[in-house]
């Protein structure tokens, strides 16, 4: 039997604690430039803009689930990538795309039910660019917990 410097239970914890924290790291990136974005023009419409999108319902279910995406994945990354010692490259491309297929489906959900949403192709793209740079940057540090 290998022996492995942590348990199943501390790997988990390691990976849904990294993976929490590169995605609120991101998360908070992101709203810092829609904010900068919507308030270049006109200071007080935009605030008042950015507020009020920041409390569309749709928009709070989709931030709950890529958390809850880098949580339940998260804890499955870190027992990947400490005990079982798989790449971190692999796993971050593996996780990236899982956690985007869910968001995407989780959309195309939503538009085909007619929940107010009539494009969901359109953020596809960059919902994938913000998964892998979440994923790449958790499999990094999740790895440097490794060695």
């Amino acid at each position: 039997m290998e022996s492995h410097k942590y348990t199943r239970t501390q790997a988990r914890k390691i990976g849904a604690y990294k993976a929490l924290k590169y995605t609120l790291i991101v998360f908070l990136a992101v709203e810092a430039r829609m904010l900068y974005l919507t308030t270049r023009g006109d200071f007080a419409n935009g605030i008042l803009f950015f507020m009020q999108e920041q409390m569309n319902s749709l928009a709070l279910s989709i931030i709950f689930l890529l958390f809850l995406c880098a949580f339940v994945l998260g804890r499955w990354a870190g027992i990947k990538i400490l005990m079982d010692e798989k790449s971190h490259v692999l796993m971050a491309l593996l996780f990236a795309f899982l956690s985007w297929g869910i968001l995407i489906g989780y959309l195309f959900l939503l538009s085909s039910i007619g929940a107010g949403l009539a494009d969901w192709k359109g953020p596809a793209l960059s919902m994938f660019l913000v998964s892998l740079i979440i994923w790449v940057a958790t499999g990094w540090s999740i790895k440097r917990a490794r060695a």
